[in-house]
C-alpha cells in the first residue's frame, strides 16, 4: 500500500451532519455529469463550517503535527491551535489574501496566504473542494471507508499547490487531505470532526 493509504483515517463518531449539509448525490441533478461535479457544486455552497483536524507539516527534517479547530466562512476563517501544549491558544484569521496570527492579545500580520502552511490548510481545503480546478478523480477504500478521491488545483497566492482529498462515499464528508508542492506532500490533514450549513442553490 502507498503511504497515503497507510495513513490512519479515523473519524470521531461525533461527526455531525447539519440538516442543510446533506451532501448526498442527487440522482436527478441532470446538468451534473460526474460525481466530482456534484461534490464541487455542493461544497461551493458552504456558508459556514466547523472543523477539527490533526494537521501535519512535512519537512525534509521532521514532521510536525498540530490539532486545529477552524470556523470557516467564504469571507473569513478563524483557526485555533489546541495541541501541542507549547502553542496551544494561538489563533489565526484568514481573510481574503491576508493572514494574521494572534497570541496572548498580540496580533501579528503574517502576510499573504500564498505562504501556505498548517494554519491555513483547513480554509484552503474547503475552497479547493468548492472551486479548485479538477485534475483527477477516482474511488478508493481507505481503512474501512469507501471514499471518492479528488485531486484539485489549490494554488494559494504565488504558491502552486495540489490538494488531494478523500471524501466518504456515503456522506461526502472530507476524511483526509494532502497538499503537495512539486510532487512532495507538504501538509496533510486528518479530519476529526466536520459540520456545515449550505446556502440555498441559485434558481
Amino acid at each position: 500500500l502507498s503511504i497515503r493509504r497507510q495513513r490512519q483515517m479515523c473519524i470521531r463518531d461525533s461527526i455531525l451532519i447539519l440538516p442543510l449539509c446533506l451532501l448526498l448525490l442527487c440522482g436527478g441533478c441532470g446538468k451534473k455529469s460526474s460525481t466530482a461535479a456534484n461534490i464541487q457544486e455542493q461544497y461551493s455552497r458552504v456558508a459556514t463550517a466547523q472543523m477539527e483536524a490533526e494537521v501535519t507539516f512535512h519537512t525534509p527534517q521532521e514532521d510536525r503535527s498540530f490539532t486545529l479547530q477552524c470556523t470557516f466562512t467564504p469571507e473569513e476563517s478563524t483557526v485555533t491551535v489546541t495541541a501541542p501544549e507549547t502553542v496551544k491558544g494561538v489563533t489565526a484569521t484568514v481573510s481574503g489574501e491576508e493572514l494574521t496570527i494572534a497570541y496572548d492579545g498580540a496580533v501579528l500580520s503574517a502576510g499573504s496566504v500564498g505562504r501556505f502552511g498548517p494554519v491555513n490548510a483547513l480554509p484552503c481545503l474547503l475552497q479547493a473542494i468548492g472551486s479548485g480546478y479538477l485534475l483527477e478523480e477516482g474511488r478508493e477504500t481507505l481503512e474501512d471507508a469507501d471514499c471518492y478521491r479528488l485531486t484539485l488545483d489549490a494554488t494559494a497566492g504565488d504558491t502552486p499547490l495540489k490538494c488531494t482529498v478523500w471524501l466518504d462515499a456515503e456522506t461526502l464528508l472530507p476524511r483526509y487531505a494532502e497538499f503537495a508542492a512539486d510532487d512532495a506532500v507538504v501538509v496533510s490533514a486528518k479530519l476529526l470532526a466536520f459540520s456545515c450549513a449550505l446556502q440555498e442553490p441559485e434558481q
